[in-house]
């Protein structure tokens, strides 16, 4: 099932991306500014999803993948590190 209207939010900025077809993967930069965790809400904020990973406002890079469903989070990594 496609998702649409997906806002990922951290401290200090929110981040848009229109639509997710199925199966499809999408990269996108973040930059919180403060300590922060990841929020995903999707359809006009219907669900929101919160990935259980803790951002460090001074770390110097590192990635996040996550699956997710219209309504849930399937997996998460955090890796840490320069990028």
């Amino acid at each position: 099932m496609d998702i649409d209207s997906i806002n990922v939010k951290v401290t200090g900025n929110t981040y848009f991306l229109e639509k997710l077809e199925r199966g499809e993967q999408r990269t996108i930069r973040i930059d919180p500014k403060a300590d922060s965790h990841i929020s995903i809400t999707t359809e006009n904020e219907k669900h929101v999803l919160t990935i259980d990973t803790y951002l460090d406002q001074g770390s110097t890079g590192g990635s996040i993948k996550a699956e997710i469903t219209t309504d849930s989070v399937i997996s998460f990594i955090h890796r840490r590190g320069l990028l």
